[in-house]
């Protein structure tokens, strides 16, 4: 079985291949509801939010603004979910290090970097 690519799990009885949905209800709405809840933002400050599962190469994550308050100066935010996927685990299981941002770093966790910020660059900046 290849890696899943979707929120989906893939369940196999005898022959016959179900695809059941790993997080139940999980809709876009109600993803943001909770985030919102969690973190205290309104659901216009989240600008973008990916589907669990996410892509293959691509880490989970979401960009929202955090708005100025009293005496600090508000921000983009770009939250990065850890592993929550079998491609995830691919991620992880890379055990080598490679030059990244004038130092080294892990060479999935460093790839998984680059490959995001390809991905969020326009809407970050």
């Amino acid at each position: 079985v290849s890696m899943i690519d979707s929120a989906n799990l893939l369940q196999a009885f005898n022959k016959k291949v179900v695809t059941v949905p790993l997080v139940a209800g999980s809709s876009e709405k109600a993803r943001k509801r909770k985030t919102c809840k969690y973190l205290g933002l309104k659901p216009e400050d989240i600008i973008k939010m990916t589907n669990p599962g996410g892509k293959k190469n691509l880490v989970n994550h979401f960009i929202a603004i955090d708005r100025p308050r009293g005496k600090l100066s508000g921000a983009v935010v770009l939250a990065i979910r850890g592993t929550y996927t079998l491609s995830g685990v691919k991620t992880d299981a890379a055990l080598y290090s490679q030059q990244f941002c004038d130092g080294r770093a892990h060479s999935g966790i460093a790839d998984a970097a680059n490959n995001l910020w390809e991905e969020v660059r326009e809407e970050v900046l």
